[in-house]
C-alpha cells in the first residue's frame, strides 16, 4: 500500500483534473506524475521515529514542474502528513 501527502492531494484537487488517460493539469493539459520514495515515520516528538518506512507517492505536475525531485530515502515525516492512497 502507497500513501500521499495530505498537502499533495490536496493540491491535485485544486491543480488536476481527471480525463480518460489519468489525472493532467488544469492549466498546462500536461499529465500529473507522481515518485515514489520511502519515507521514515517519525510521531514521537523528540525528533526519533520508529524505523517504519512508508512508501509515499509524491505527486507533481509534468508540465509546471518538470525537474521535480522527491525527498531522499528515508526523510523523516510525521504520520499525520499522509494520506492512505
Amino acid at each position: 500500500m502507497a500513501w500521499i501527502l495530505r498537502e499533495h492531494s490536496a493540491w491535485l484537487k485544486e491543480h488536476g483534473r481527471q480525463d480518460e488517460t489519468g489525472w493532467v493539469c488544469q492549466t498546462t493539459g500536461a499529465d500529473i506524475s507522481f515518485f515514489e520514495s520511502g519515507r521514515s515515520i517519525h510521531d514521537f516528538g523528540i525528533g526519533a521515529g520508529s524505523g517504519e518506512v512508508r512508501p509515499v507517492l509524491h505527486l507533481y505536475c509534468t508540465g509546471c514542474n518538470p525537474d521535480y525531485q522527491p525527498p531522499p530515502y528515508g526523510t523523516p515525516i510525521q504520520e499525520s502528513e499522509l494520506l492512505e492512497g
